[in-house]
């Protein structure tokens, strides 16, 4: 299973194996919106050599849930499982996987996981947020803990984002004023206007910005 960019590693494993291996795996591969899932092709390809391919689009499937490893799996025993994606996947998925085998009465399989994103993204609660959208509408927050994308999230917001771990810069938003601090480097911005990824910023003063809103179909 992979979210996002976690598709890297688990796609180059799955592109050693010869036809006959691939023909014994499955993989599901969350993703934010179809359309704009990386390397569809290859994924194509791996399905059409045998590869049990499910992709699920997390914006409007939701995450990954019992009902889904029933739909894409069925009652085939799995005796490894591998996960990469932003933390806090890994346990999630390892939680389904162990229920599904005491459901079924099989072995719980080996569990491999690989993890990106930020867990302790604690942010001051003392700082107001003012979310522009496209439309000029305002939004204004009390920051909570989390990014700056999962706070505008939290307001009922839909920006663009991609992989959530600041690789793909799907979901780059124009700061207008206030300070950001990045979660990669640590580094603080000043305060004039520049454009910040929301997937790995978090307001360090009072933050004025523009989103891009993702359209709902």
């Amino acid at each position: 299973m992979a979210c996002g960019s976690g598709l890297t590693p688990i796609l180059s494993i799955l592109e050693s194996l010869s036809d006959a291996q691939l023909s014994s795996q499955h993989l599901l591969y969350s993703v934010s919106h179809e359309p704009e899932a990386p390397f569809k092709n290859r994924l194509q390809t791996l399905a059409n050599k045998g590869l049990n391919l499910l992709i699920l689009e997390s914006s409007s499937q939701g995450r990954i849930k019992n009902d889904t490893l029933e739909a894409w799996l069925s009652e085939i025993q799995i005796e490894s499982a591998y996960a990469c994606g932003p933390s806090g996947l890994s346990q999630h998925i390892h939680d389904l996987f162990i229920e599904r085998s005491q459901r079924l009465g099989h072995a719980t399989p080996k569990f491999f996981t690989e993890s990106f994103g930020f867990a302790n993204a604690s942010a001051s609660s003392d700082v107001t947020l003012s979310f522009k959208d496209a439309n000029g509408r305002l939004i204004m927050s009390k920051q909570k803990n989390g990014t700056l994308l999962e706070n505008a999230e939290k307001t009922g917001l839909n920006p663009v984002y991609g992989c959530r771990a600041g690789i793909c810069h799907q979901c780059i938003a124009q700061k207008k004023s206030g300070r950001v601090r990045n979660l990669k480097t640590n580094q603080i911005s000043d305060a004039g206007k520049e454009d910040i990824q929301l997937c790995i910023c978090v307001a360090e003063t009072d933050l004025e910005l523009t989103i891009n809103e993702r359209t709902v179909q």
